[in-house]
């Protein structure tokens, strides 16, 4: 179980990094480009956020990307770009308590409480 909660912890820091310096805001508008923008503003906005598929994530965020993380973290492609769609609406809601998009300085989530709503599911 702690090798679980170790992964976890590391994709949230992960997306902590991804998100820091502008980089929600670039992220929200790759999907917004890529036609997934109803996904993104869901995580923007106060209702429930709508899942996003491993494979669409991937192909928004580039396989250069994919392959950098997953190799950060020592995983496969496919366990990175799903574990991306599991932490990013989390991350980007915590960045939106407000439903606003977020300002291009907006500090990314803290990594541990991250992987606390993900492993917890909250």
């Amino acid at each position: 179980m702690t090798d679980i909660k170790d992964r976890v912890t590391q994709m949230a820091s992960t997306v902590s990094d991804l998100l820091k310096g502008g980089g929600a805001a670039d992220l929200l508008g790759k999907l917004h480009l890529g036609g997934l923008g109803d996904i993104a503003s869901s995580w923007v906005g106060k209702g429930k956020n709508l899942p996003i598929p491993a494979d669409m994530l991937a192909k928004v965020l580039g396989n250069s990307t994919i392959a950098a993380i997953a190799a950060k973290l020592g995983i496969s492609p496919d366990h990175a770009a799903k574990g991306l769609a599991e932490a990013l609406p989390h991350a980007v809601d915590d960045m939106t308590p407000d439903g606003e998009p977020p300002a291009a300085d907006a500090a990314p989530p803290d990594p541990v409480a991250l992987a606390a709503k993900m492993f917890g599911g909250g």
